[in-house]
């Protein structure tokens, strides 16, 4: 059943493998493309062969492998945003991938479902209001700032009058 997806619903393969098997991911390199996933591995690659490489590097070789097989078949990934990345899971959106936001390095579990349950309960109209509403820290709310998780929301719910 696993190879049948693989050949014929292949985004619901790899949204299944990284959602259920990967362990490390590096959002940035996997929302970049093929080139920057292939100097990526390139760069693991001699890292595990100088026996440098950690634990969390060997599982990143193994999960931007499937990426680059991914890529070079076609598919993206989308990088993770606030109103529409679930909090455990890659969502196939057209051709591609969303990445979810427990992938951001240091965002865990409980984390992302606090950011999932508080855009559930209303729409969230400005980044001060996310970072009221959810358990996001100032450093995750500083790196989802800098993926542009945050799209076009303004920094806060204050109008101007001029």
């Amino acid at each position: 059943r696993i190879a049948w997806f693989k050949v014929y619903k292949p985004l619901y393969y790899y949204s299944a493998f990284f959602s259920r098997r990967a362990e490390a991911f590096d959002v940035v390199v996997m929302a970049s493309g093929y080139e920057a996933i292939k100097a990526k591995l390139r760069e693991l690659e001699q890292k595990i062969s100088n026996r440098t490489a950690s634990n969390k590097e060997s599982e990143l070789y193994i999960t931007l492998l499937l990426a680059l097989e991914m890529t070079a078949r076609g598919y993206t990934f989308k990088q993770v945003d606030i109103m529409k990345s679930h909090a455990t899971d890659f969502l196939i959106e057209d051709n591609s991938l969303r990445i979810p936001f427990s992938a951001v390095d240091s965002l865990g579990e409980a984390t992302a479902k606090s950011i999932m349950d508080a855009r559930n309960e209303a729409i969230f109209t400005s980044r001060q209001d996310v970072l009221n509403r959810t358990r996001l820290t100032t450093t995750l709310y500083e790196r989802l700032l800098q993926l542009g998780a945050f799209g076009n929301l303004p920094e806060n719910d204050q109008i101007g009058l001029f």
